[in-house]
């Protein structure tokens, strides 16, 4: 099948998921920041995810970017943007540059694979790191140039490093298909690389983001609803008095020889009721799910807070 016929399919199945995912979050009172970690896990923290099926879901006869010329190979960048042409992408966002490096004496680096993440590393993330750091520092030992070609397309990018030693043909390959959201990357010999195809991983990591970017989308706009029908249903009713009779009870409470402090203490007791009102239905609803309420701030500043912080604005408010 082509392409947009592939990505249709995997997409609608992954569409699905989302109404579940939703109520979850709601369920949960997840805020959108962490909302948006979890959309944006890398693509080898998914359960069962592994770069050996690109293999299969991308094979072809012969990889566009690549040609042979008396045992020499060459990336091309005319062969593949034909591939990508073919498949109907969008070739005012597609780059290509290409840089070579002698790495012969040099140390390999040794990069970590940091994400900002909502729970610990997957013990298979550890593996394929420890595999691919202890795969790399061979390539230092055995290559001595290194071939970094640069792709970019929508809004994503990807790198391939093909890693050589000189007086022979054949390569290694590290290929990152997603730099927005892989550190890992796809380790291949030269077989390997020659039967997959980068145009179409090029463009189902561009419509990967993209998916992405829909689906936090649809958790902001659920988040929203949320937030709207709890600012509705939370709301407390109370009836304030009109200047008529503001000024009637004022001239009570003056021929009752109040004091000032008193006649303000009656006059503000419509908005210390609201108040209480508030805190009594704070204080029920935090019993029965998890919400921002003075509790929360004791995290953060302490048992001085309502002493030091609270207390004195209420104080100042005359409450």
């Amino acid at each position: 099948m082509s392409f947009n016929e592939y990505w249709k399919e995997k997409a609608t199945k992954r569409r699905k998921s989302w109404v579940s995912k939703a109520k979850r979050f709601a369920d949960q009172h997840t805020q959108l920041e962490d909302i948006r970690k979890e959309v944006y896990l890398p693509l080898d923290y998914a359960v069962g995810f592994d770069f050996e099926n690109y293999k299969l879901a991308h094979f072809v006869k012969r990889n566009p970017i690549v040609e042979w010329q008396e045992l020499n190979l060459w990336f091309v960048e005319d062969g593949l943007r034909t591939a990508l042409k073919a498949e109907g992408a969008d070739m005012n966002s597609f780059r290509m540059e290409v840089s070579h490096q002698i790495i012969k004496g040099l140390e390999s680096p040794q990069p970590e694979n940091k994400w900002e993440i909502p729970f610990y590393k997957p013990n298979k993330v550890y593996d394929n790191d420890k595999m691919y750091l202890d795969w790399l520092k061979r390539m230092y030992e055995i290559c001595t140039d290194v071939e970094t070609v640069y792709l970019s397309y929508g809004q994503i990018s990807m790198t391939i490093k093909r890693y050589s030693t000189e007086d022979m043909p054949f390569g290694y390959y590290e290929l990152n298909p997603c730099e927005q959201l892989s550190k890992s990357a796809m380790l291949l010999q030269e077989t390997d690389f020659y039967t997959l195809n980068v145009a179409t991983l090029l463009m189902e990591a561009a419509a990967e983001w993209e998916l992405r970017q829909e689906e936090l989308n649809y958790y902001a706009k659920k988040l929203k609803l949320r937030t709207m029908e709890a600012a509705t249903a939370d709301s407390i009713e109370f009836e304030l008095w009109d200047d008529q009779k503001l000024q009637k009870k004022i001239q009570e409470y003056i021929e009752k020889d109040y004091q000032l402090d008193k006649i303000l203490e009656q006059v503000l007791r419509p908005w210390k009721s609201a108040i209480k009102k508030y805190f009594d239905a704070a204080t029920e609803r935090t019993l029965k799910e998890q919400v921002q309420t003075l509790k929360q701030f004791d995290k953060y500043y302490g048992d001085t807070f309502a002493e030091k912080v609270f207390l004195p604005y209420l104080n100042s408010l005359g409450l």
